[in-house]
């Protein structure tokens, strides 16, 4: 049987059970499409380490806007009850091993998310809360207008940046990664951050970000954030 069809069964189940149950099947649902999305995984029988990976580090981020504290813990909590229904062919060690992978990349997604709130902040993004939607109109008003008079006066470069140096005065350094390979280049995008902020970030971080600076500036901003990823995703990017 493919893993499809056990996410499946395992809908089914929460469908027939009573209680909250609205996180496990949220969480299922996504799983089913991350394995649709792929054909090959779509078929096999078993859960990698790859698989798993490539889920928390990039599916999620990528598919979920956004995620508050107690959303990734529930999150989390979820995704290790679909592994153990999976498993339950498996050895324990193979369990415990996939259980453990949840835990190491789960640490770093309540950060993920928060980083990325910083950054749509620092941008002039609108929406002041997720959990009731709060927008600040005036502040909509000059976000739109920004949008609206891209000028020659800017610079714009878009693409996937990894943090690669962070300095303590309020500096981050970026590259910029090549497209199709797994490298860097050489230039370096100087992001300006309040100093309190820099320690949110760490080293591999990537962004996809839309970057903007004056003409003849040293500086740039992030004038727009896509997604925020923790490190080792740029194997599935």
């Amino acid at each position: 049987m493919s893993q499809a069809e056990k996410v499946r069964m395992y809908i089914n189940t929460i469908n027939q059970k009573e209680g909250i149950i609205d996180k496990d099947k949220e969480v299922a649902m996504l799983y089913l499409k991350f394995l649709q999305s792929k054909k090959d995984f779509e078929d096999k029988a078993n859960l990698s380490n790859d698989m798993l990976e490539e889920f928390l580090l990039w599916w999620i981020p990528t598919n979920k806007k956004y995620l508050d504290f107690n959303d990734t813990v529930r999150y989390l909590r979820s995704i290790k009850n679909i592994i153990k229904y999976l498993q339950i062919d498996n050895t324990e060690e193979e369990i415990v091993n996939r259980l453990e992978l949840v835990d190491l990349y789960g640490k770093e997604m309540p950060r993920v998310y928060k980083n990325k709130q910083i950054i749509q902040k620092l941008s002039g993004h609108p929406v002041i809360s997720y959990k009731p939607l709060i927008i600040d109109f005036e502040a909509y008003k000059e976000y739109k207008k920004k949008k609206e008079k891209k000028g020659y006066i800017y610079q714009y470069e878009k693409g996937h940046y990894i943090v690669d140096e962070i300095l303590k005065e309020g500096v981050i350094n970026l590259r910029k990664k090549e497209k199709s390979v797994n490298i860097t280049t050489n230039k370096v995008y100087k992001i300006i951050i309040r100093p309190a902020l820099t320690r949110n970030f760490k080293l591999g971080d990537v962004l996809q970000v839309t970057l903007r600076k004056k003409m003849f500036f040293v500086y740039w901003e992030i004038d727009e954030i896509d997604y925020y990823y923790p490190k080792n995703v740029l194997n599935y990017i």
